[in-house]
């Protein structure tokens, strides 16, 4: 009897199982059919422009160029290329299977309505009309969004597209990183502000020294140096303007000369000659300029960049204060 309770109990569990796999979402019948592309025309297209809002009306519009994606509605600052390429990829793979609903009179519940969405996503490939148009709405389960696409009634339920990917913001969509060096290769820094001139060289295992200057507080130092060499933005500005911008007569300049990253003898011979015979690489010079404040950050640039971002003031308040005084040792 015992046995024969095994049994049925083990027939119960499995038959619990594919009702449950029946009843999923995304399994039972939908595994064996995958459903169609929510976009399918944008595997063929090249897309150049994608505009993404929110219903509160926050919008940002992509542009691709010769050299690359950009905002046009900021000057045309460039855009971290990979970030579209995630959207488009993920974009491109999403699967949609039969409606959750086919009348308009979800819409407004499902937040998928033209006049009440939570993000609408349009992508052009060439042309006036968009090769895709879409509102997206609330999550019914994790990884899961309600989308209609625009002039259809119909509601699907899609996932492999993350709401953090549909970035409504300028700042979401470009490199935060302006000035990103390591530490270990600044070979030398020359800061000039409002308390004059000063530079830093790195001295072996010494640590800094002040290039003609009294004894360093090493600590004080290498905090500034590692600020200098570290530079995020806040938001993207526009076309760098030396006048409008406070350039012209900058509040903060810095140079940062970086060794390659392959310098350095490797095998420990010490060969110079070999070095020179091999064409070593010469050091970089990376030269910031931090303008006028803007609505509570400062502007900053980097020359060769061509363009202007804002900072907080305190990612360069060091740059703008720090002087030869209160880095000497003792200070």
């Amino acid at each position: 009897m015992r046995r024969a309770h095994l049994v049925l109990a083990a027939v119960l569990v499995f038959q619990l199982v594919v009702i449950a796999l029946l009843a999923a979402p995304w399994s039972g019948e939908q595994v064996a059919d995958r459903g169609a592309l929510l976009v399918p025309d944008l595997a063929a297209k090249t897309p150049d422009r994608i505009a993404i809002e929110t219903g509160e009306g926050e919008r940002v519009e992509l542009a691709r160029t010769d050299a690359g994606w950009t905002l046009p509605e900021v000057d045309g600052y460039p855009v971290d290329d990979k970030r579209v390429d995630e959207l488009l990829d993920a974009l491109e793979q999403v699967r949609v299977r039969r409606p959750v609903v086919s009348s308009a009179r979800y819409h407004e519940r499902l937040e998928v309505a033209d006049g009440k969405f939570q993000k609408r996503l349009r992508v052009w490939a060439g042309g006036d009309e968009p090769i895709a148009d879409l509102y997206f709405g609330t999550s019914p389960q994790y990884q899961v969004q309600h989308v209609r696409r625009a002039g259809e009634d119909a509601v699907y339920e899609a996932r492999g597209l993350a709401s953090w990917q549909l970035r409504t913001r300028a700042d979401g969509w470009v490199d935060k990183h302006l000035v990103d060096v390591p530490v270990e290769r600044v070979a030398r820094v020359e800061l000039t502000n409002a308390s004059g001139s000063l530079a830093l060289v790195r001295d072996g295992e010494q640590g800094w020294r002040l290039d003609g200057g009294p004894a360093v507080d090493e600590d004080k130092a290498d905090a500034l140096v590692r600020q200098l060499a570290s530079l995020w933005i806040s938001r993207p500005v526009g076309r760098r303007d030396d006048a409008e911008h406070g350039f012209a007569e900058p509040a903060a300049r810095w140079v940062l000369v970086v060794t390659p990253e392959d310098a350095g003898d490797e095998d420990g011979s010490g060969d110079e000659g070999a070095g020179e015979a091999a064409g070593a690489k010469e050091p970089e010079r990376i030269t910031v300029l931090v303008g006028r404040e803007d609505d509570g950050d400062r502007l900053v640039t980097r020359e060769g960049f061509g363009y202007t971002a804002a900072v907080s003031p305190s990612s360069v308040e060091k740059a703008l204060t720090a002087s030869v005084s209160s880095l000497a040792a003792g200070s």
